[in-house]
């Protein structure tokens, strides 16, 4: 089944993928297990179903493998801080 998607739509989802797997390279160490792990399939699902129409079960469905690790696996602990003139964001 091939669906349509707008600039928009492969936009987001480029965005959100390179942010994932560099999530994950600054926390890990690499991004391996996201590159070899993920499907294309599992990838669609994630983003389209889960994302884009806001159904967060079928997100955390394959999101959470890669999300929910012990401490110890952990290299490094992430955060992003986006700032402007007004506000400070964590």
């Amino acid at each position: 089944m091939t669906q349509y998607f707008t600039s928009g739509h492969k936009t987001y989802h480029f965005n959100f993928m390179n942010s994932l797997k560099e999530s994950l390279f600054l926390r890990m160490g690499d991004a391996n297990e996201i590159l070899g792990n993920l499907s294309k399939k599992d990838e669609q699902k994630m983003v389209n179903e889960g994302l884009l129409k806001n159904n967060y079960t079928a997100f955390w469905e394959i999101n959470q493998d890669f999300q929910v690790k012990h401490i110890a696996d952990f290299k490094r602990y992430a955060i992003r801080v986006l700032s402007n003139t007004h506000h400070t964001f964590v």
